[in-house]
């Protein structure tokens, strides 16, 4: 059976800067594939009918030191392709010029057969919000939202607005202990701009602790078929 990864796995072979040439990569896995089910047929066969626990040790043995073993491939193949991108980004530099070692711009480098290879910058950003001020501009919404429900009665609108602003903070706190809460930018500004409709100076304490940082991480090199 083909799986979703497999189908996203190249047909192009590594050209000969490594020796001869290794075969493609969708090729390479129905070559292992077919040696790993041999292999299982050869460690069952030879382990015979399970009536314990101690009947199957040999083969999970065999196959953990398999997985650990490609495992280990895997990792080399990653860290060497991710040194071949800095030889990508040493030849971006030379083209586009640098600054504080961050290429001044990505580039578009046409192949022979057809394909865009879009080499790009890698500049991840991360976002760090004040979760104080968007409890509180949740408690605004909620109370603006919904104006009579969950006062006490005996209380006056004032003081059991008040009362009910820090039940609601209280109650958030208590679900932000129990776990990791992640804000993501795009919905903690859409929050803020349907605060803003009644309490504009509430979604502006939320809005002006947003911070973004931006960290360059290298290049990336991708190819791409013209439209």
């Amino acid at each position: 059976m083909t799986t979703h990864d497999e189908q996203t796995l190249s047909s192009k072979e590594i050209e000969p800067a490594f020796g001869q040439n290794m075969p493609a990569p969708h090729t390479l896995v129905g070559i292992m594939r077919e040696r790993l089910h041999g292999l299982v047929l050869e460690l069952r066969e030879a382990r015979g009918d399970v009536h314990a626990p101690e009947d199957v040790y040999v083969p999970i043995r065999r196959l953990a030191a398999l997985a650990e073993g490609l495992t280990d491939y895997s990792s080399a193949f990653r860290k060497i392709a991710g040194e071949v991108n800095g030889f990508v980004q040493d030849e971006l530099e030379e083209a586009v010029g640098e600054q504080d070692g961050v290429p001044l711009s990505g580039l578009t480098v046409p192949d022979v057969d057809g394909t865009d290879i879009k080499v790009t910058l890698n500049t991840p950003s991360e976002y760090t919000f004040d979760l104080e001020a968007i409890m509180r501009g949740v408690a605004v919404k909620l109370m603006a939202d919904n104006p009579n429900d969950a006062r006490d009665p005996s209380l006056d609108g004032d003081q059991a607005d008040e009362e009910l602003y820090v039940l609601l903070l209280k109650a958030m706190g208590h679900l932000l202990a129990a776990g990791k809460f992640e804000p993501q930018v795009s919905k903690v500004k859409k929050l803020a701009t349907e605060i803003a409709r009644t309490d504009p100076a509430v979604a502006s304490t939320i809005t002006s602790t947003i911070k973004k940082r931006t960290e360059f991480k290298g290049v990336r090199a991708k190819r791409e078929t013209p439209k």
